[in-house]
């Protein structure tokens, strides 16, 4: 964004979501990936850059996907968020699994 810095991320499916939450002015710039490692499976969700105006910094959210036993080679491909009501939608490779969470 604004610093021009990269950096390497583990996950297999990511967005940008625009969203404004609790009582900020200004929607704050989010990204989003999910990631599955061979023990464990997460959900991250980080604030990009500096919270606009006088809006509240987002605190990182890490949220634990679940994969049943018959899904244990499976991992998340594609992630789109709503921006109106911050609700995430994964698709799986395997099993055409969802997960929502907010």
């Amino acid at each position: 964004m604004e610093r021009r810095v990269s950096q390497v991320i583990e996950g297999q499916a990511a967005c940008f979501i625009n969203f404004k939450f609790g009582k900020n002015e200004e929607p704050s710039t989010l990204f989003s990936f999910a990631s599955r490692q061979q023990a464990f499976a997460k959900l991250h969700i980080v604030e990009v850059g500096t919270a606009p105006g006088k809006n509240a910094t987002y605190t990182k959210k890490v949220v634990d996907l679940f994969f049943p036993a018959e899904g244990q080679h499976d991992f998340p491909i594609a992630m789109q968020v709503s921006d109106n009501i911050f609700l995430t939608l994964l698709t799986y490779n395997f099993h055409n699994c969802l997960h929502f969470s907010n």
